[in-house]
């Protein structure tokens, strides 16, 4: 952790638990209170810094799994983060002025980071990642895939959309950045058609997305398109 400012700052570290939506929007939930938590498994220190300006420090982490959790083996992954907070309380962000005769507002901020932390059993992983849908997106020429983690492990899978003529030929290709998929949840996928290095012209085409998910086999998703008029009305 760096204070590149010219203040001290202080910094509060504590554990929480946290789910993601397919659209990548985190939950965040009191830590122990989920079942794949990593609970009792994760330790860690400090959890007070004062850190002077322009200096540097480190959090100090450790995960230890048990041989077993209520009588049984663990399996798959579990996740957890580690929260750290500013405290702007010694820096207001907007203070009222010195001196002021009429009523002010002054406001404090105080910034979260989450340091996620994920942990899979070795041995004990099972991968497994199903194609779901493909849509069309919310904006105009846009397209949305939905994968699902089914296994029992974390996963970060490549995800690309292709565009091919009717004979298969890809004519352009645009990749996704790379989201973590918890087991049981989903993701949606999104592509613009205009992020194509070559705007296609009017036609009958074939979409085609896949994924690499590190299994035998990539997992993908088809649909028939179809594209008349100007490139940004599609």
């Amino acid at each position: 952790i760096v204070n590149p400012g010219d203040v001290p700052i202080v910094l509060s570290v504590t554990p929480r638990d946290f789910t993601t939506d397919a659209d990548g929007a985190d939950t965040w939930h009191a830590f122990g209170s989920r079942p794949d938590s990593l609970g009792d498994w994760l330790t860690f220190k400090p959890s007070y810094i004062e850190l002077p300006a322009g200096a540097e420090t480190f959090i100090d982490y450790e995960i230890r799994v048990p041989a077993t959790v209520a009588g049984q083996t663990p399996v798959g992954s579990r996740w957890s983060a580690l929260a750290v907070r500013s405290d702007a309380g010694r820096r207001p962000f907007l203070a009222p002025p010195d001196g002021a005769t009429e009523s002010t507002v002054g406001m404090k901020v105080s910034l979260v980071y989450a340091i996620k932390i994920y942990v899979s059993v070795a041995g004990t992983e099972y991968q497994s990642l199903s194609a779901v849908a493909l849509e069309r997106g919310e904006d105009s020429g846009s397209l949305r895939a939905t994968f699902a983690n089914r296994g029992n492990v974390v996963l970060r899978p490549r995800v690309w959309m292709e565009i091919r003529n009717l004979e298969g030929a890809v004519l352009g290709s645009v990749e996704s950045l790379k989201w973590t998929l918890q087991p049981r949840a989903e993701h949606h996928y999104r592509f613009a058609l205009g992020d194509l290095r070559t705007p296609l012209p009017d036609g009958d085409y074939q979409v085609v997305v896949l994924a690499d998910y590190g299994g035998a086999e990539l997992e993908g998703l088809a649909a028939s398109l179809v594209l008349e008029g100007e490139p940004g009305e599609r």
